[in-house]
């Protein structure tokens, strides 16, 4: 590896923004990047590897380093976020990935929303699917992306804490009245949808499930969409050469052709639309338009 050019001042100011930075300078698309859980992911696995006893039986330089951060990584265990920190109330989504629980911080009694995917079925997700929702959440800016609070996980699961939407979503909302929204209610969440795919495509992603259970509502009744395990990372102006989604909310592009890009997202709204005020999928009762 050649040398460095840089002053020293320089190369750790980006090492720090590697570590901290959420945005490329002059852009909001998002730079995967080394945050701190994964350092301490690694430096975990590392010691767990050294302290493993052949290992350490035949290496004096081991057996220093296991002996010498003994004390610190049991401090570290102690102090990372786990899920017995938490009681779980009650359940208020599930998939086929796992379930989404109401929470209560046990210490603070502040209370979230707890997503566990088991990791046997999360890695039959579409390629970095957990990753992506993660980073979605973590670096989501505005009001229109749920906020993480915490992300971790044991040997079975990985979990997501966020912020709760105590209003539900946009299907409950249409099933507690019993009939469709207005015309003018259902302008207003589709318009607050529409913000919020903009938001997301500006940070380079596509949500590709877009669905009434997936438009969640928080306690004004304002809109934050849910769900990013389908969501998919685009390079500008690519599209992801795989279908995903709910079968009766995909666009009718997704249906045509696997590629799905930015507009392909924005024209899940239609169905919405549709249910919102006819009470029915948008693609399998063409009555109105939208």
């Amino acid at each position: 590896m050649e040398p460095s050019k840089e002053a020293i001042a320089v190369r750790i100011t980006r090492i720090n923004r590697q570590i901290t930075g959420k945005f490329t300078s002059g852009s909001n698309k998002l730079n995967k990047r080394i945050d701190r859980e994964t350092l301490l992911d690694a430096i975990t696995v590392l010691y767990d590897e050294c302290n493993d006893d052949p290992i350490k039986k035949n290496d004096e330089f081991v057996r220093a380093f296991v002996d010498k951060y003994r004390s610190s990584l049991a401090d570290l265990r102690r102090a990372r976020v786990c899920h017995s920190d938490f009681e779980l109330l009650q359940v208020i989504g599930r998939g086929h990935f796992g379930e989404v629980h109401m929470v209560r911080e046990k210490e603070t009694s502040d209370v979230y929303a707890l997503k566990i995917l088991r990791k046997e079925e999360a890695r039959k997700r579409v390629a970095n699917g957990a990753e992506d929702e993660r980073d979605v959440l973590a670096n989501a800016n505005g009001p229109w992306i749920p906020k993480l609070q915490y992300a971790f996980q044991d040997s079975s699961n990985l979990y997501l804490v966020m912020e709760l939407c105590n209003g539900g979503d946009l299907a409950g909302l249409i099933a507690r009245r019993n009939h469709p929204l207005t015309e003018r209610d259902a302008a207003f969440y589709i318009a607050e949808v529409a913000h919020a795919l903009k938001t997301l495509h500006g940070m380079g992603y596509v949500h590709r499930d877009i669905k009434p259970q997936n438009i969640l509502l928080d306690r004004c009744g304002h809109v934050k969409i849910g769900d990013f395990g389908s969501c998919a990372r685009l390079s500008d102006g690519s599209a992801t050469g795989v279908a995903a989604g709910t079968p009766d909310y995909v666009a009718p592009e997704l249906l045509a052709a696997a590629d799905c890009a930015h507009t392909v997202c924005l024209d899940h709204c239609r169905p919405h639309a549709h249910t919102a005020i006819v009470g029915s999928h948008g693609h399998t009762l063409c009555s109105v338009t939208f």
